[in-house]
């Protein structure tokens, strides 16, 4: 009875974590959960306490978070090897929030139908989860609806969520959704953020590119977060500058890469302001900032601070 919760979707994979706790604590009960996480990663602690039995009997579950990627090779063969003494009563749960390696140990000892995999959404896959959640809340959602929210947002879950709740609210009599109650309601996403900052940088405007990123730190974006986006749209760029000289389809290109049709029009109009030179020593630029932040070398803001100067001389 091992599972394992990972994957990209930090939001997405902490959901189906909780509904596993949650159904676990209806059918049993809550005294009977364990966690353990990187702060208390004692392999032999951790042993001991899921080869436990419950006082009061019945199933335990014991969640383990983070520690794949804490514990050592060492101490992963230590916990396979201690795989069948593990009590047929006691439900162990692995948490990543991020993808792990196919060749890790942990990974290769659970079955392939009990790990969950919680992937980032992209293109149309963002559509459909929107459409299944207000169904789920016994809403509809017009088609035009549906579209404008997927633009704004983007694939950010998490805001979606928050969005989706807050139209929800809204119309809780009426039940359907329309397209100017996304407009009026919803504030512009990540993802339109970001086409306003590439602008702002093609325009080799600095105090327009800083104020952009302002509002995406306000609106709750670590700048982590910011140079990411800064990435992923860059990479884009690039994507589609090399299916243009390459002549890929577009749908190849939006089917190989996850990119929404959405990100594809607005992006592919931005491509006029680049040429593929600047593209890669952008990108070399987005490279070398993110090496400075982990290495310690610079601090974050700083760092970014520095590359939106530099792309913009």
């Amino acid at each position: 009875m091992i599972y394992l919760i990972h994957g990209e979707d930090d939001f997405l994979s902490h959901e189906i974590l909780s509904r596993n706790k949650n159904n676990f604590t209806k059918k049993h009960s809550e005294h009977n959960i364990s966690v353990f996480s990187e702060e208390n990663s004692n392999i032999e602690e951790i042993l001991t306490d899921i080869k436990s039995m419950s006082l009061l009997g019945g199933k335990r579950l014991v969640i383990l978070e983070g520690l794949i990627n804490k514990w050592n090779k060492e101490e992963k063969q230590r916990f396979v090897e201690n795989i069948p003494e593990i009590p047929e009563s006691t439900v162990v749960i692995f948490f990543e929030n991020q993808k792990l390696k196919e060749n890790d140990l942990i990974l290769k000892n659970i079955p392939p139908k009990n790990i969950f995999y919680a992937h980032q959404l992209y293109g149309y896959e963002i559509n459909n989860w929107i459409e299944k959640r207000i169904k789920e809340n016994g809403f509809r959602i017009d088609k035009q609806a549906l579209s404008t929210l997927a633009i704004l947002v983007g694939n950010n879950s998490r805001q979606l969520d928050k969005e989706i709740k807050k139209l929800t609210a809204l119309k809780y009599k009426e039940k359907v959704i329309t397209e100017e109650d996304v407009k009026s309601l919803v504030k512009a996403g990540l993802d339109t953020n970001i086409f306003n900052l590439t602008d702002a940088l093609a325009k080799k405007d600095l105090k327009g590119s800083q104020r952009v990123i302002k509002n995406i730190v306000d609106s709750g974006e670590s700048l982590q977060s910011v140079l990411s986006m800064i990435a992923f749209q860059f990479r884009n760029l690039i994507l589609i500058k090399i299916a243009e000289e390459e002549k890929i389809p577009k749908q190849e290109l939006l089917k190989k890469s996850g990119m929404h049709p959405f990100v594809h029009q607005k992006t592919l109009a931005q491509l006029k302001n680049f040429s593929f030179e600047k593209l890669k020593k952008i990108y070399k630029l987005i490279l070398d900032t993110d090496i400075t932040i982990k290495t310690g070398e610079k601090e974050e803001g700083l760092a970014i601070d520095l590359l939106i100067t530099k792309i913009c001389m």
